[in-house]
């Protein structure tokens, strides 16, 4: 398994993860394209310029959270190194509701209605980045014995080499289709109050790192000792974005009730 899929010359090259999140990000488009209620909120030109937006500081936020709670050398240059893997989901997230949030405020987009709308395609381009993160090497898994594990031999592969780890990439990818599939195909039909399909999102995504955070090898801890030992820094950050969620949501259905 070859982390680059295709040299095309000297220093330029197909690499796989890039070309996952481009056809996640491409599939993500073509649907939204159709969406009629994201067409009642807003042009389609407004949803593809947010789109370049969250993909920029969406890759800026999960690059500079990666370099911060993942161990080994830091290396601040690797920010702009846009060719190789690594990032982290959390603080795509961060970054790209940041950006998100100036954009519609310029265009004066109703902030709730668009980003609902977003947040239905988001965990199928995560997905898809998911899939690249595996050709890569990157977010690997624990060493195991289990008869799907998988082998990295590439010396350009991130990864501890010719070591059985668990495919936790595929574990990701499959956990972020099926939250797309359950806010496309169930949450969106339900009538719900503005920012809800988001808030739901961001319990999927952040309940998916949960999870397959203890099956992560290159996991890091606030500290080595007490309580907050038990879990690892982007466990604590998923309980947190879990509990602004649901919050939000409480607070969202009560002021509805009030205004009634």
């Amino acid at each position: 398994m070859n982390p680059v899929l295709v040299h095309i010359w000297g220093p330029l090259s197909i690499h796989a993860y890039g070309f996952f999140i481009a056809l996640g990000a491409l599939l993500a488009v073509l649907l939204a394209k159709h969406d009629k209620k994201l067409a009642s909120i807003t042009p389609f030109d407004n949803f593809l310029t947010s789109v370049q937006l969250i993909t920029f500081f969406g890759y800026l936020g999960g690059r500079i959270l990666c370099l911060i709670s993942e161990p080994g050398e830091k290396d601040i240059t690797s920010i702009f190194k846009f060719w190789e893997p690594g990032l982290s989901v959390q603080g795509a997230i961060i970054g790209a509701i940041g950006s998100l949030f100036i954009f519609v405020k310029i265009k004066k987009i109703d902030f709730l209605p668009f980003i609902d709308r977003i947040s239905i395609y988001a965990p199928l381009v995560q997905s898809f980045g998911r899939l690249g993160c595996f050709f890569a090497g990157c977010c690997y898994g624990q060493k195991t014995n289990i008869f799907w594990a998988v082998t990295y031999d590439h010396p350009e592969h991130m990864a501890p080499l010719n070591i059985p780890l668990h495919p936790t990439q595929l574990y990701s990818s499959a956990l972020l289709f099926l939250s797309f599939l359950i806010l496309f195909f169930y949450v969106q039909r339900k009538k719900l109050p503005k920012g809800f399909i988001f808030f739901i999102y961001l319990i999927l995504v952040s309940s998916e790192r949960f999870i397959v955070e203890f099956f992560r090898w290159d996991q890091s801890w606030i500290s080595s000792v007490g309580f907050l030992s038990i879990l690892s820094i982007n466990q604590w950050i998923s309980l947190s974005i879990i509990s602004f969620a649901m919050v939000s949501m409480i607070t969202l259905h009560f002021f509805r009730k009030y205004k009634k």
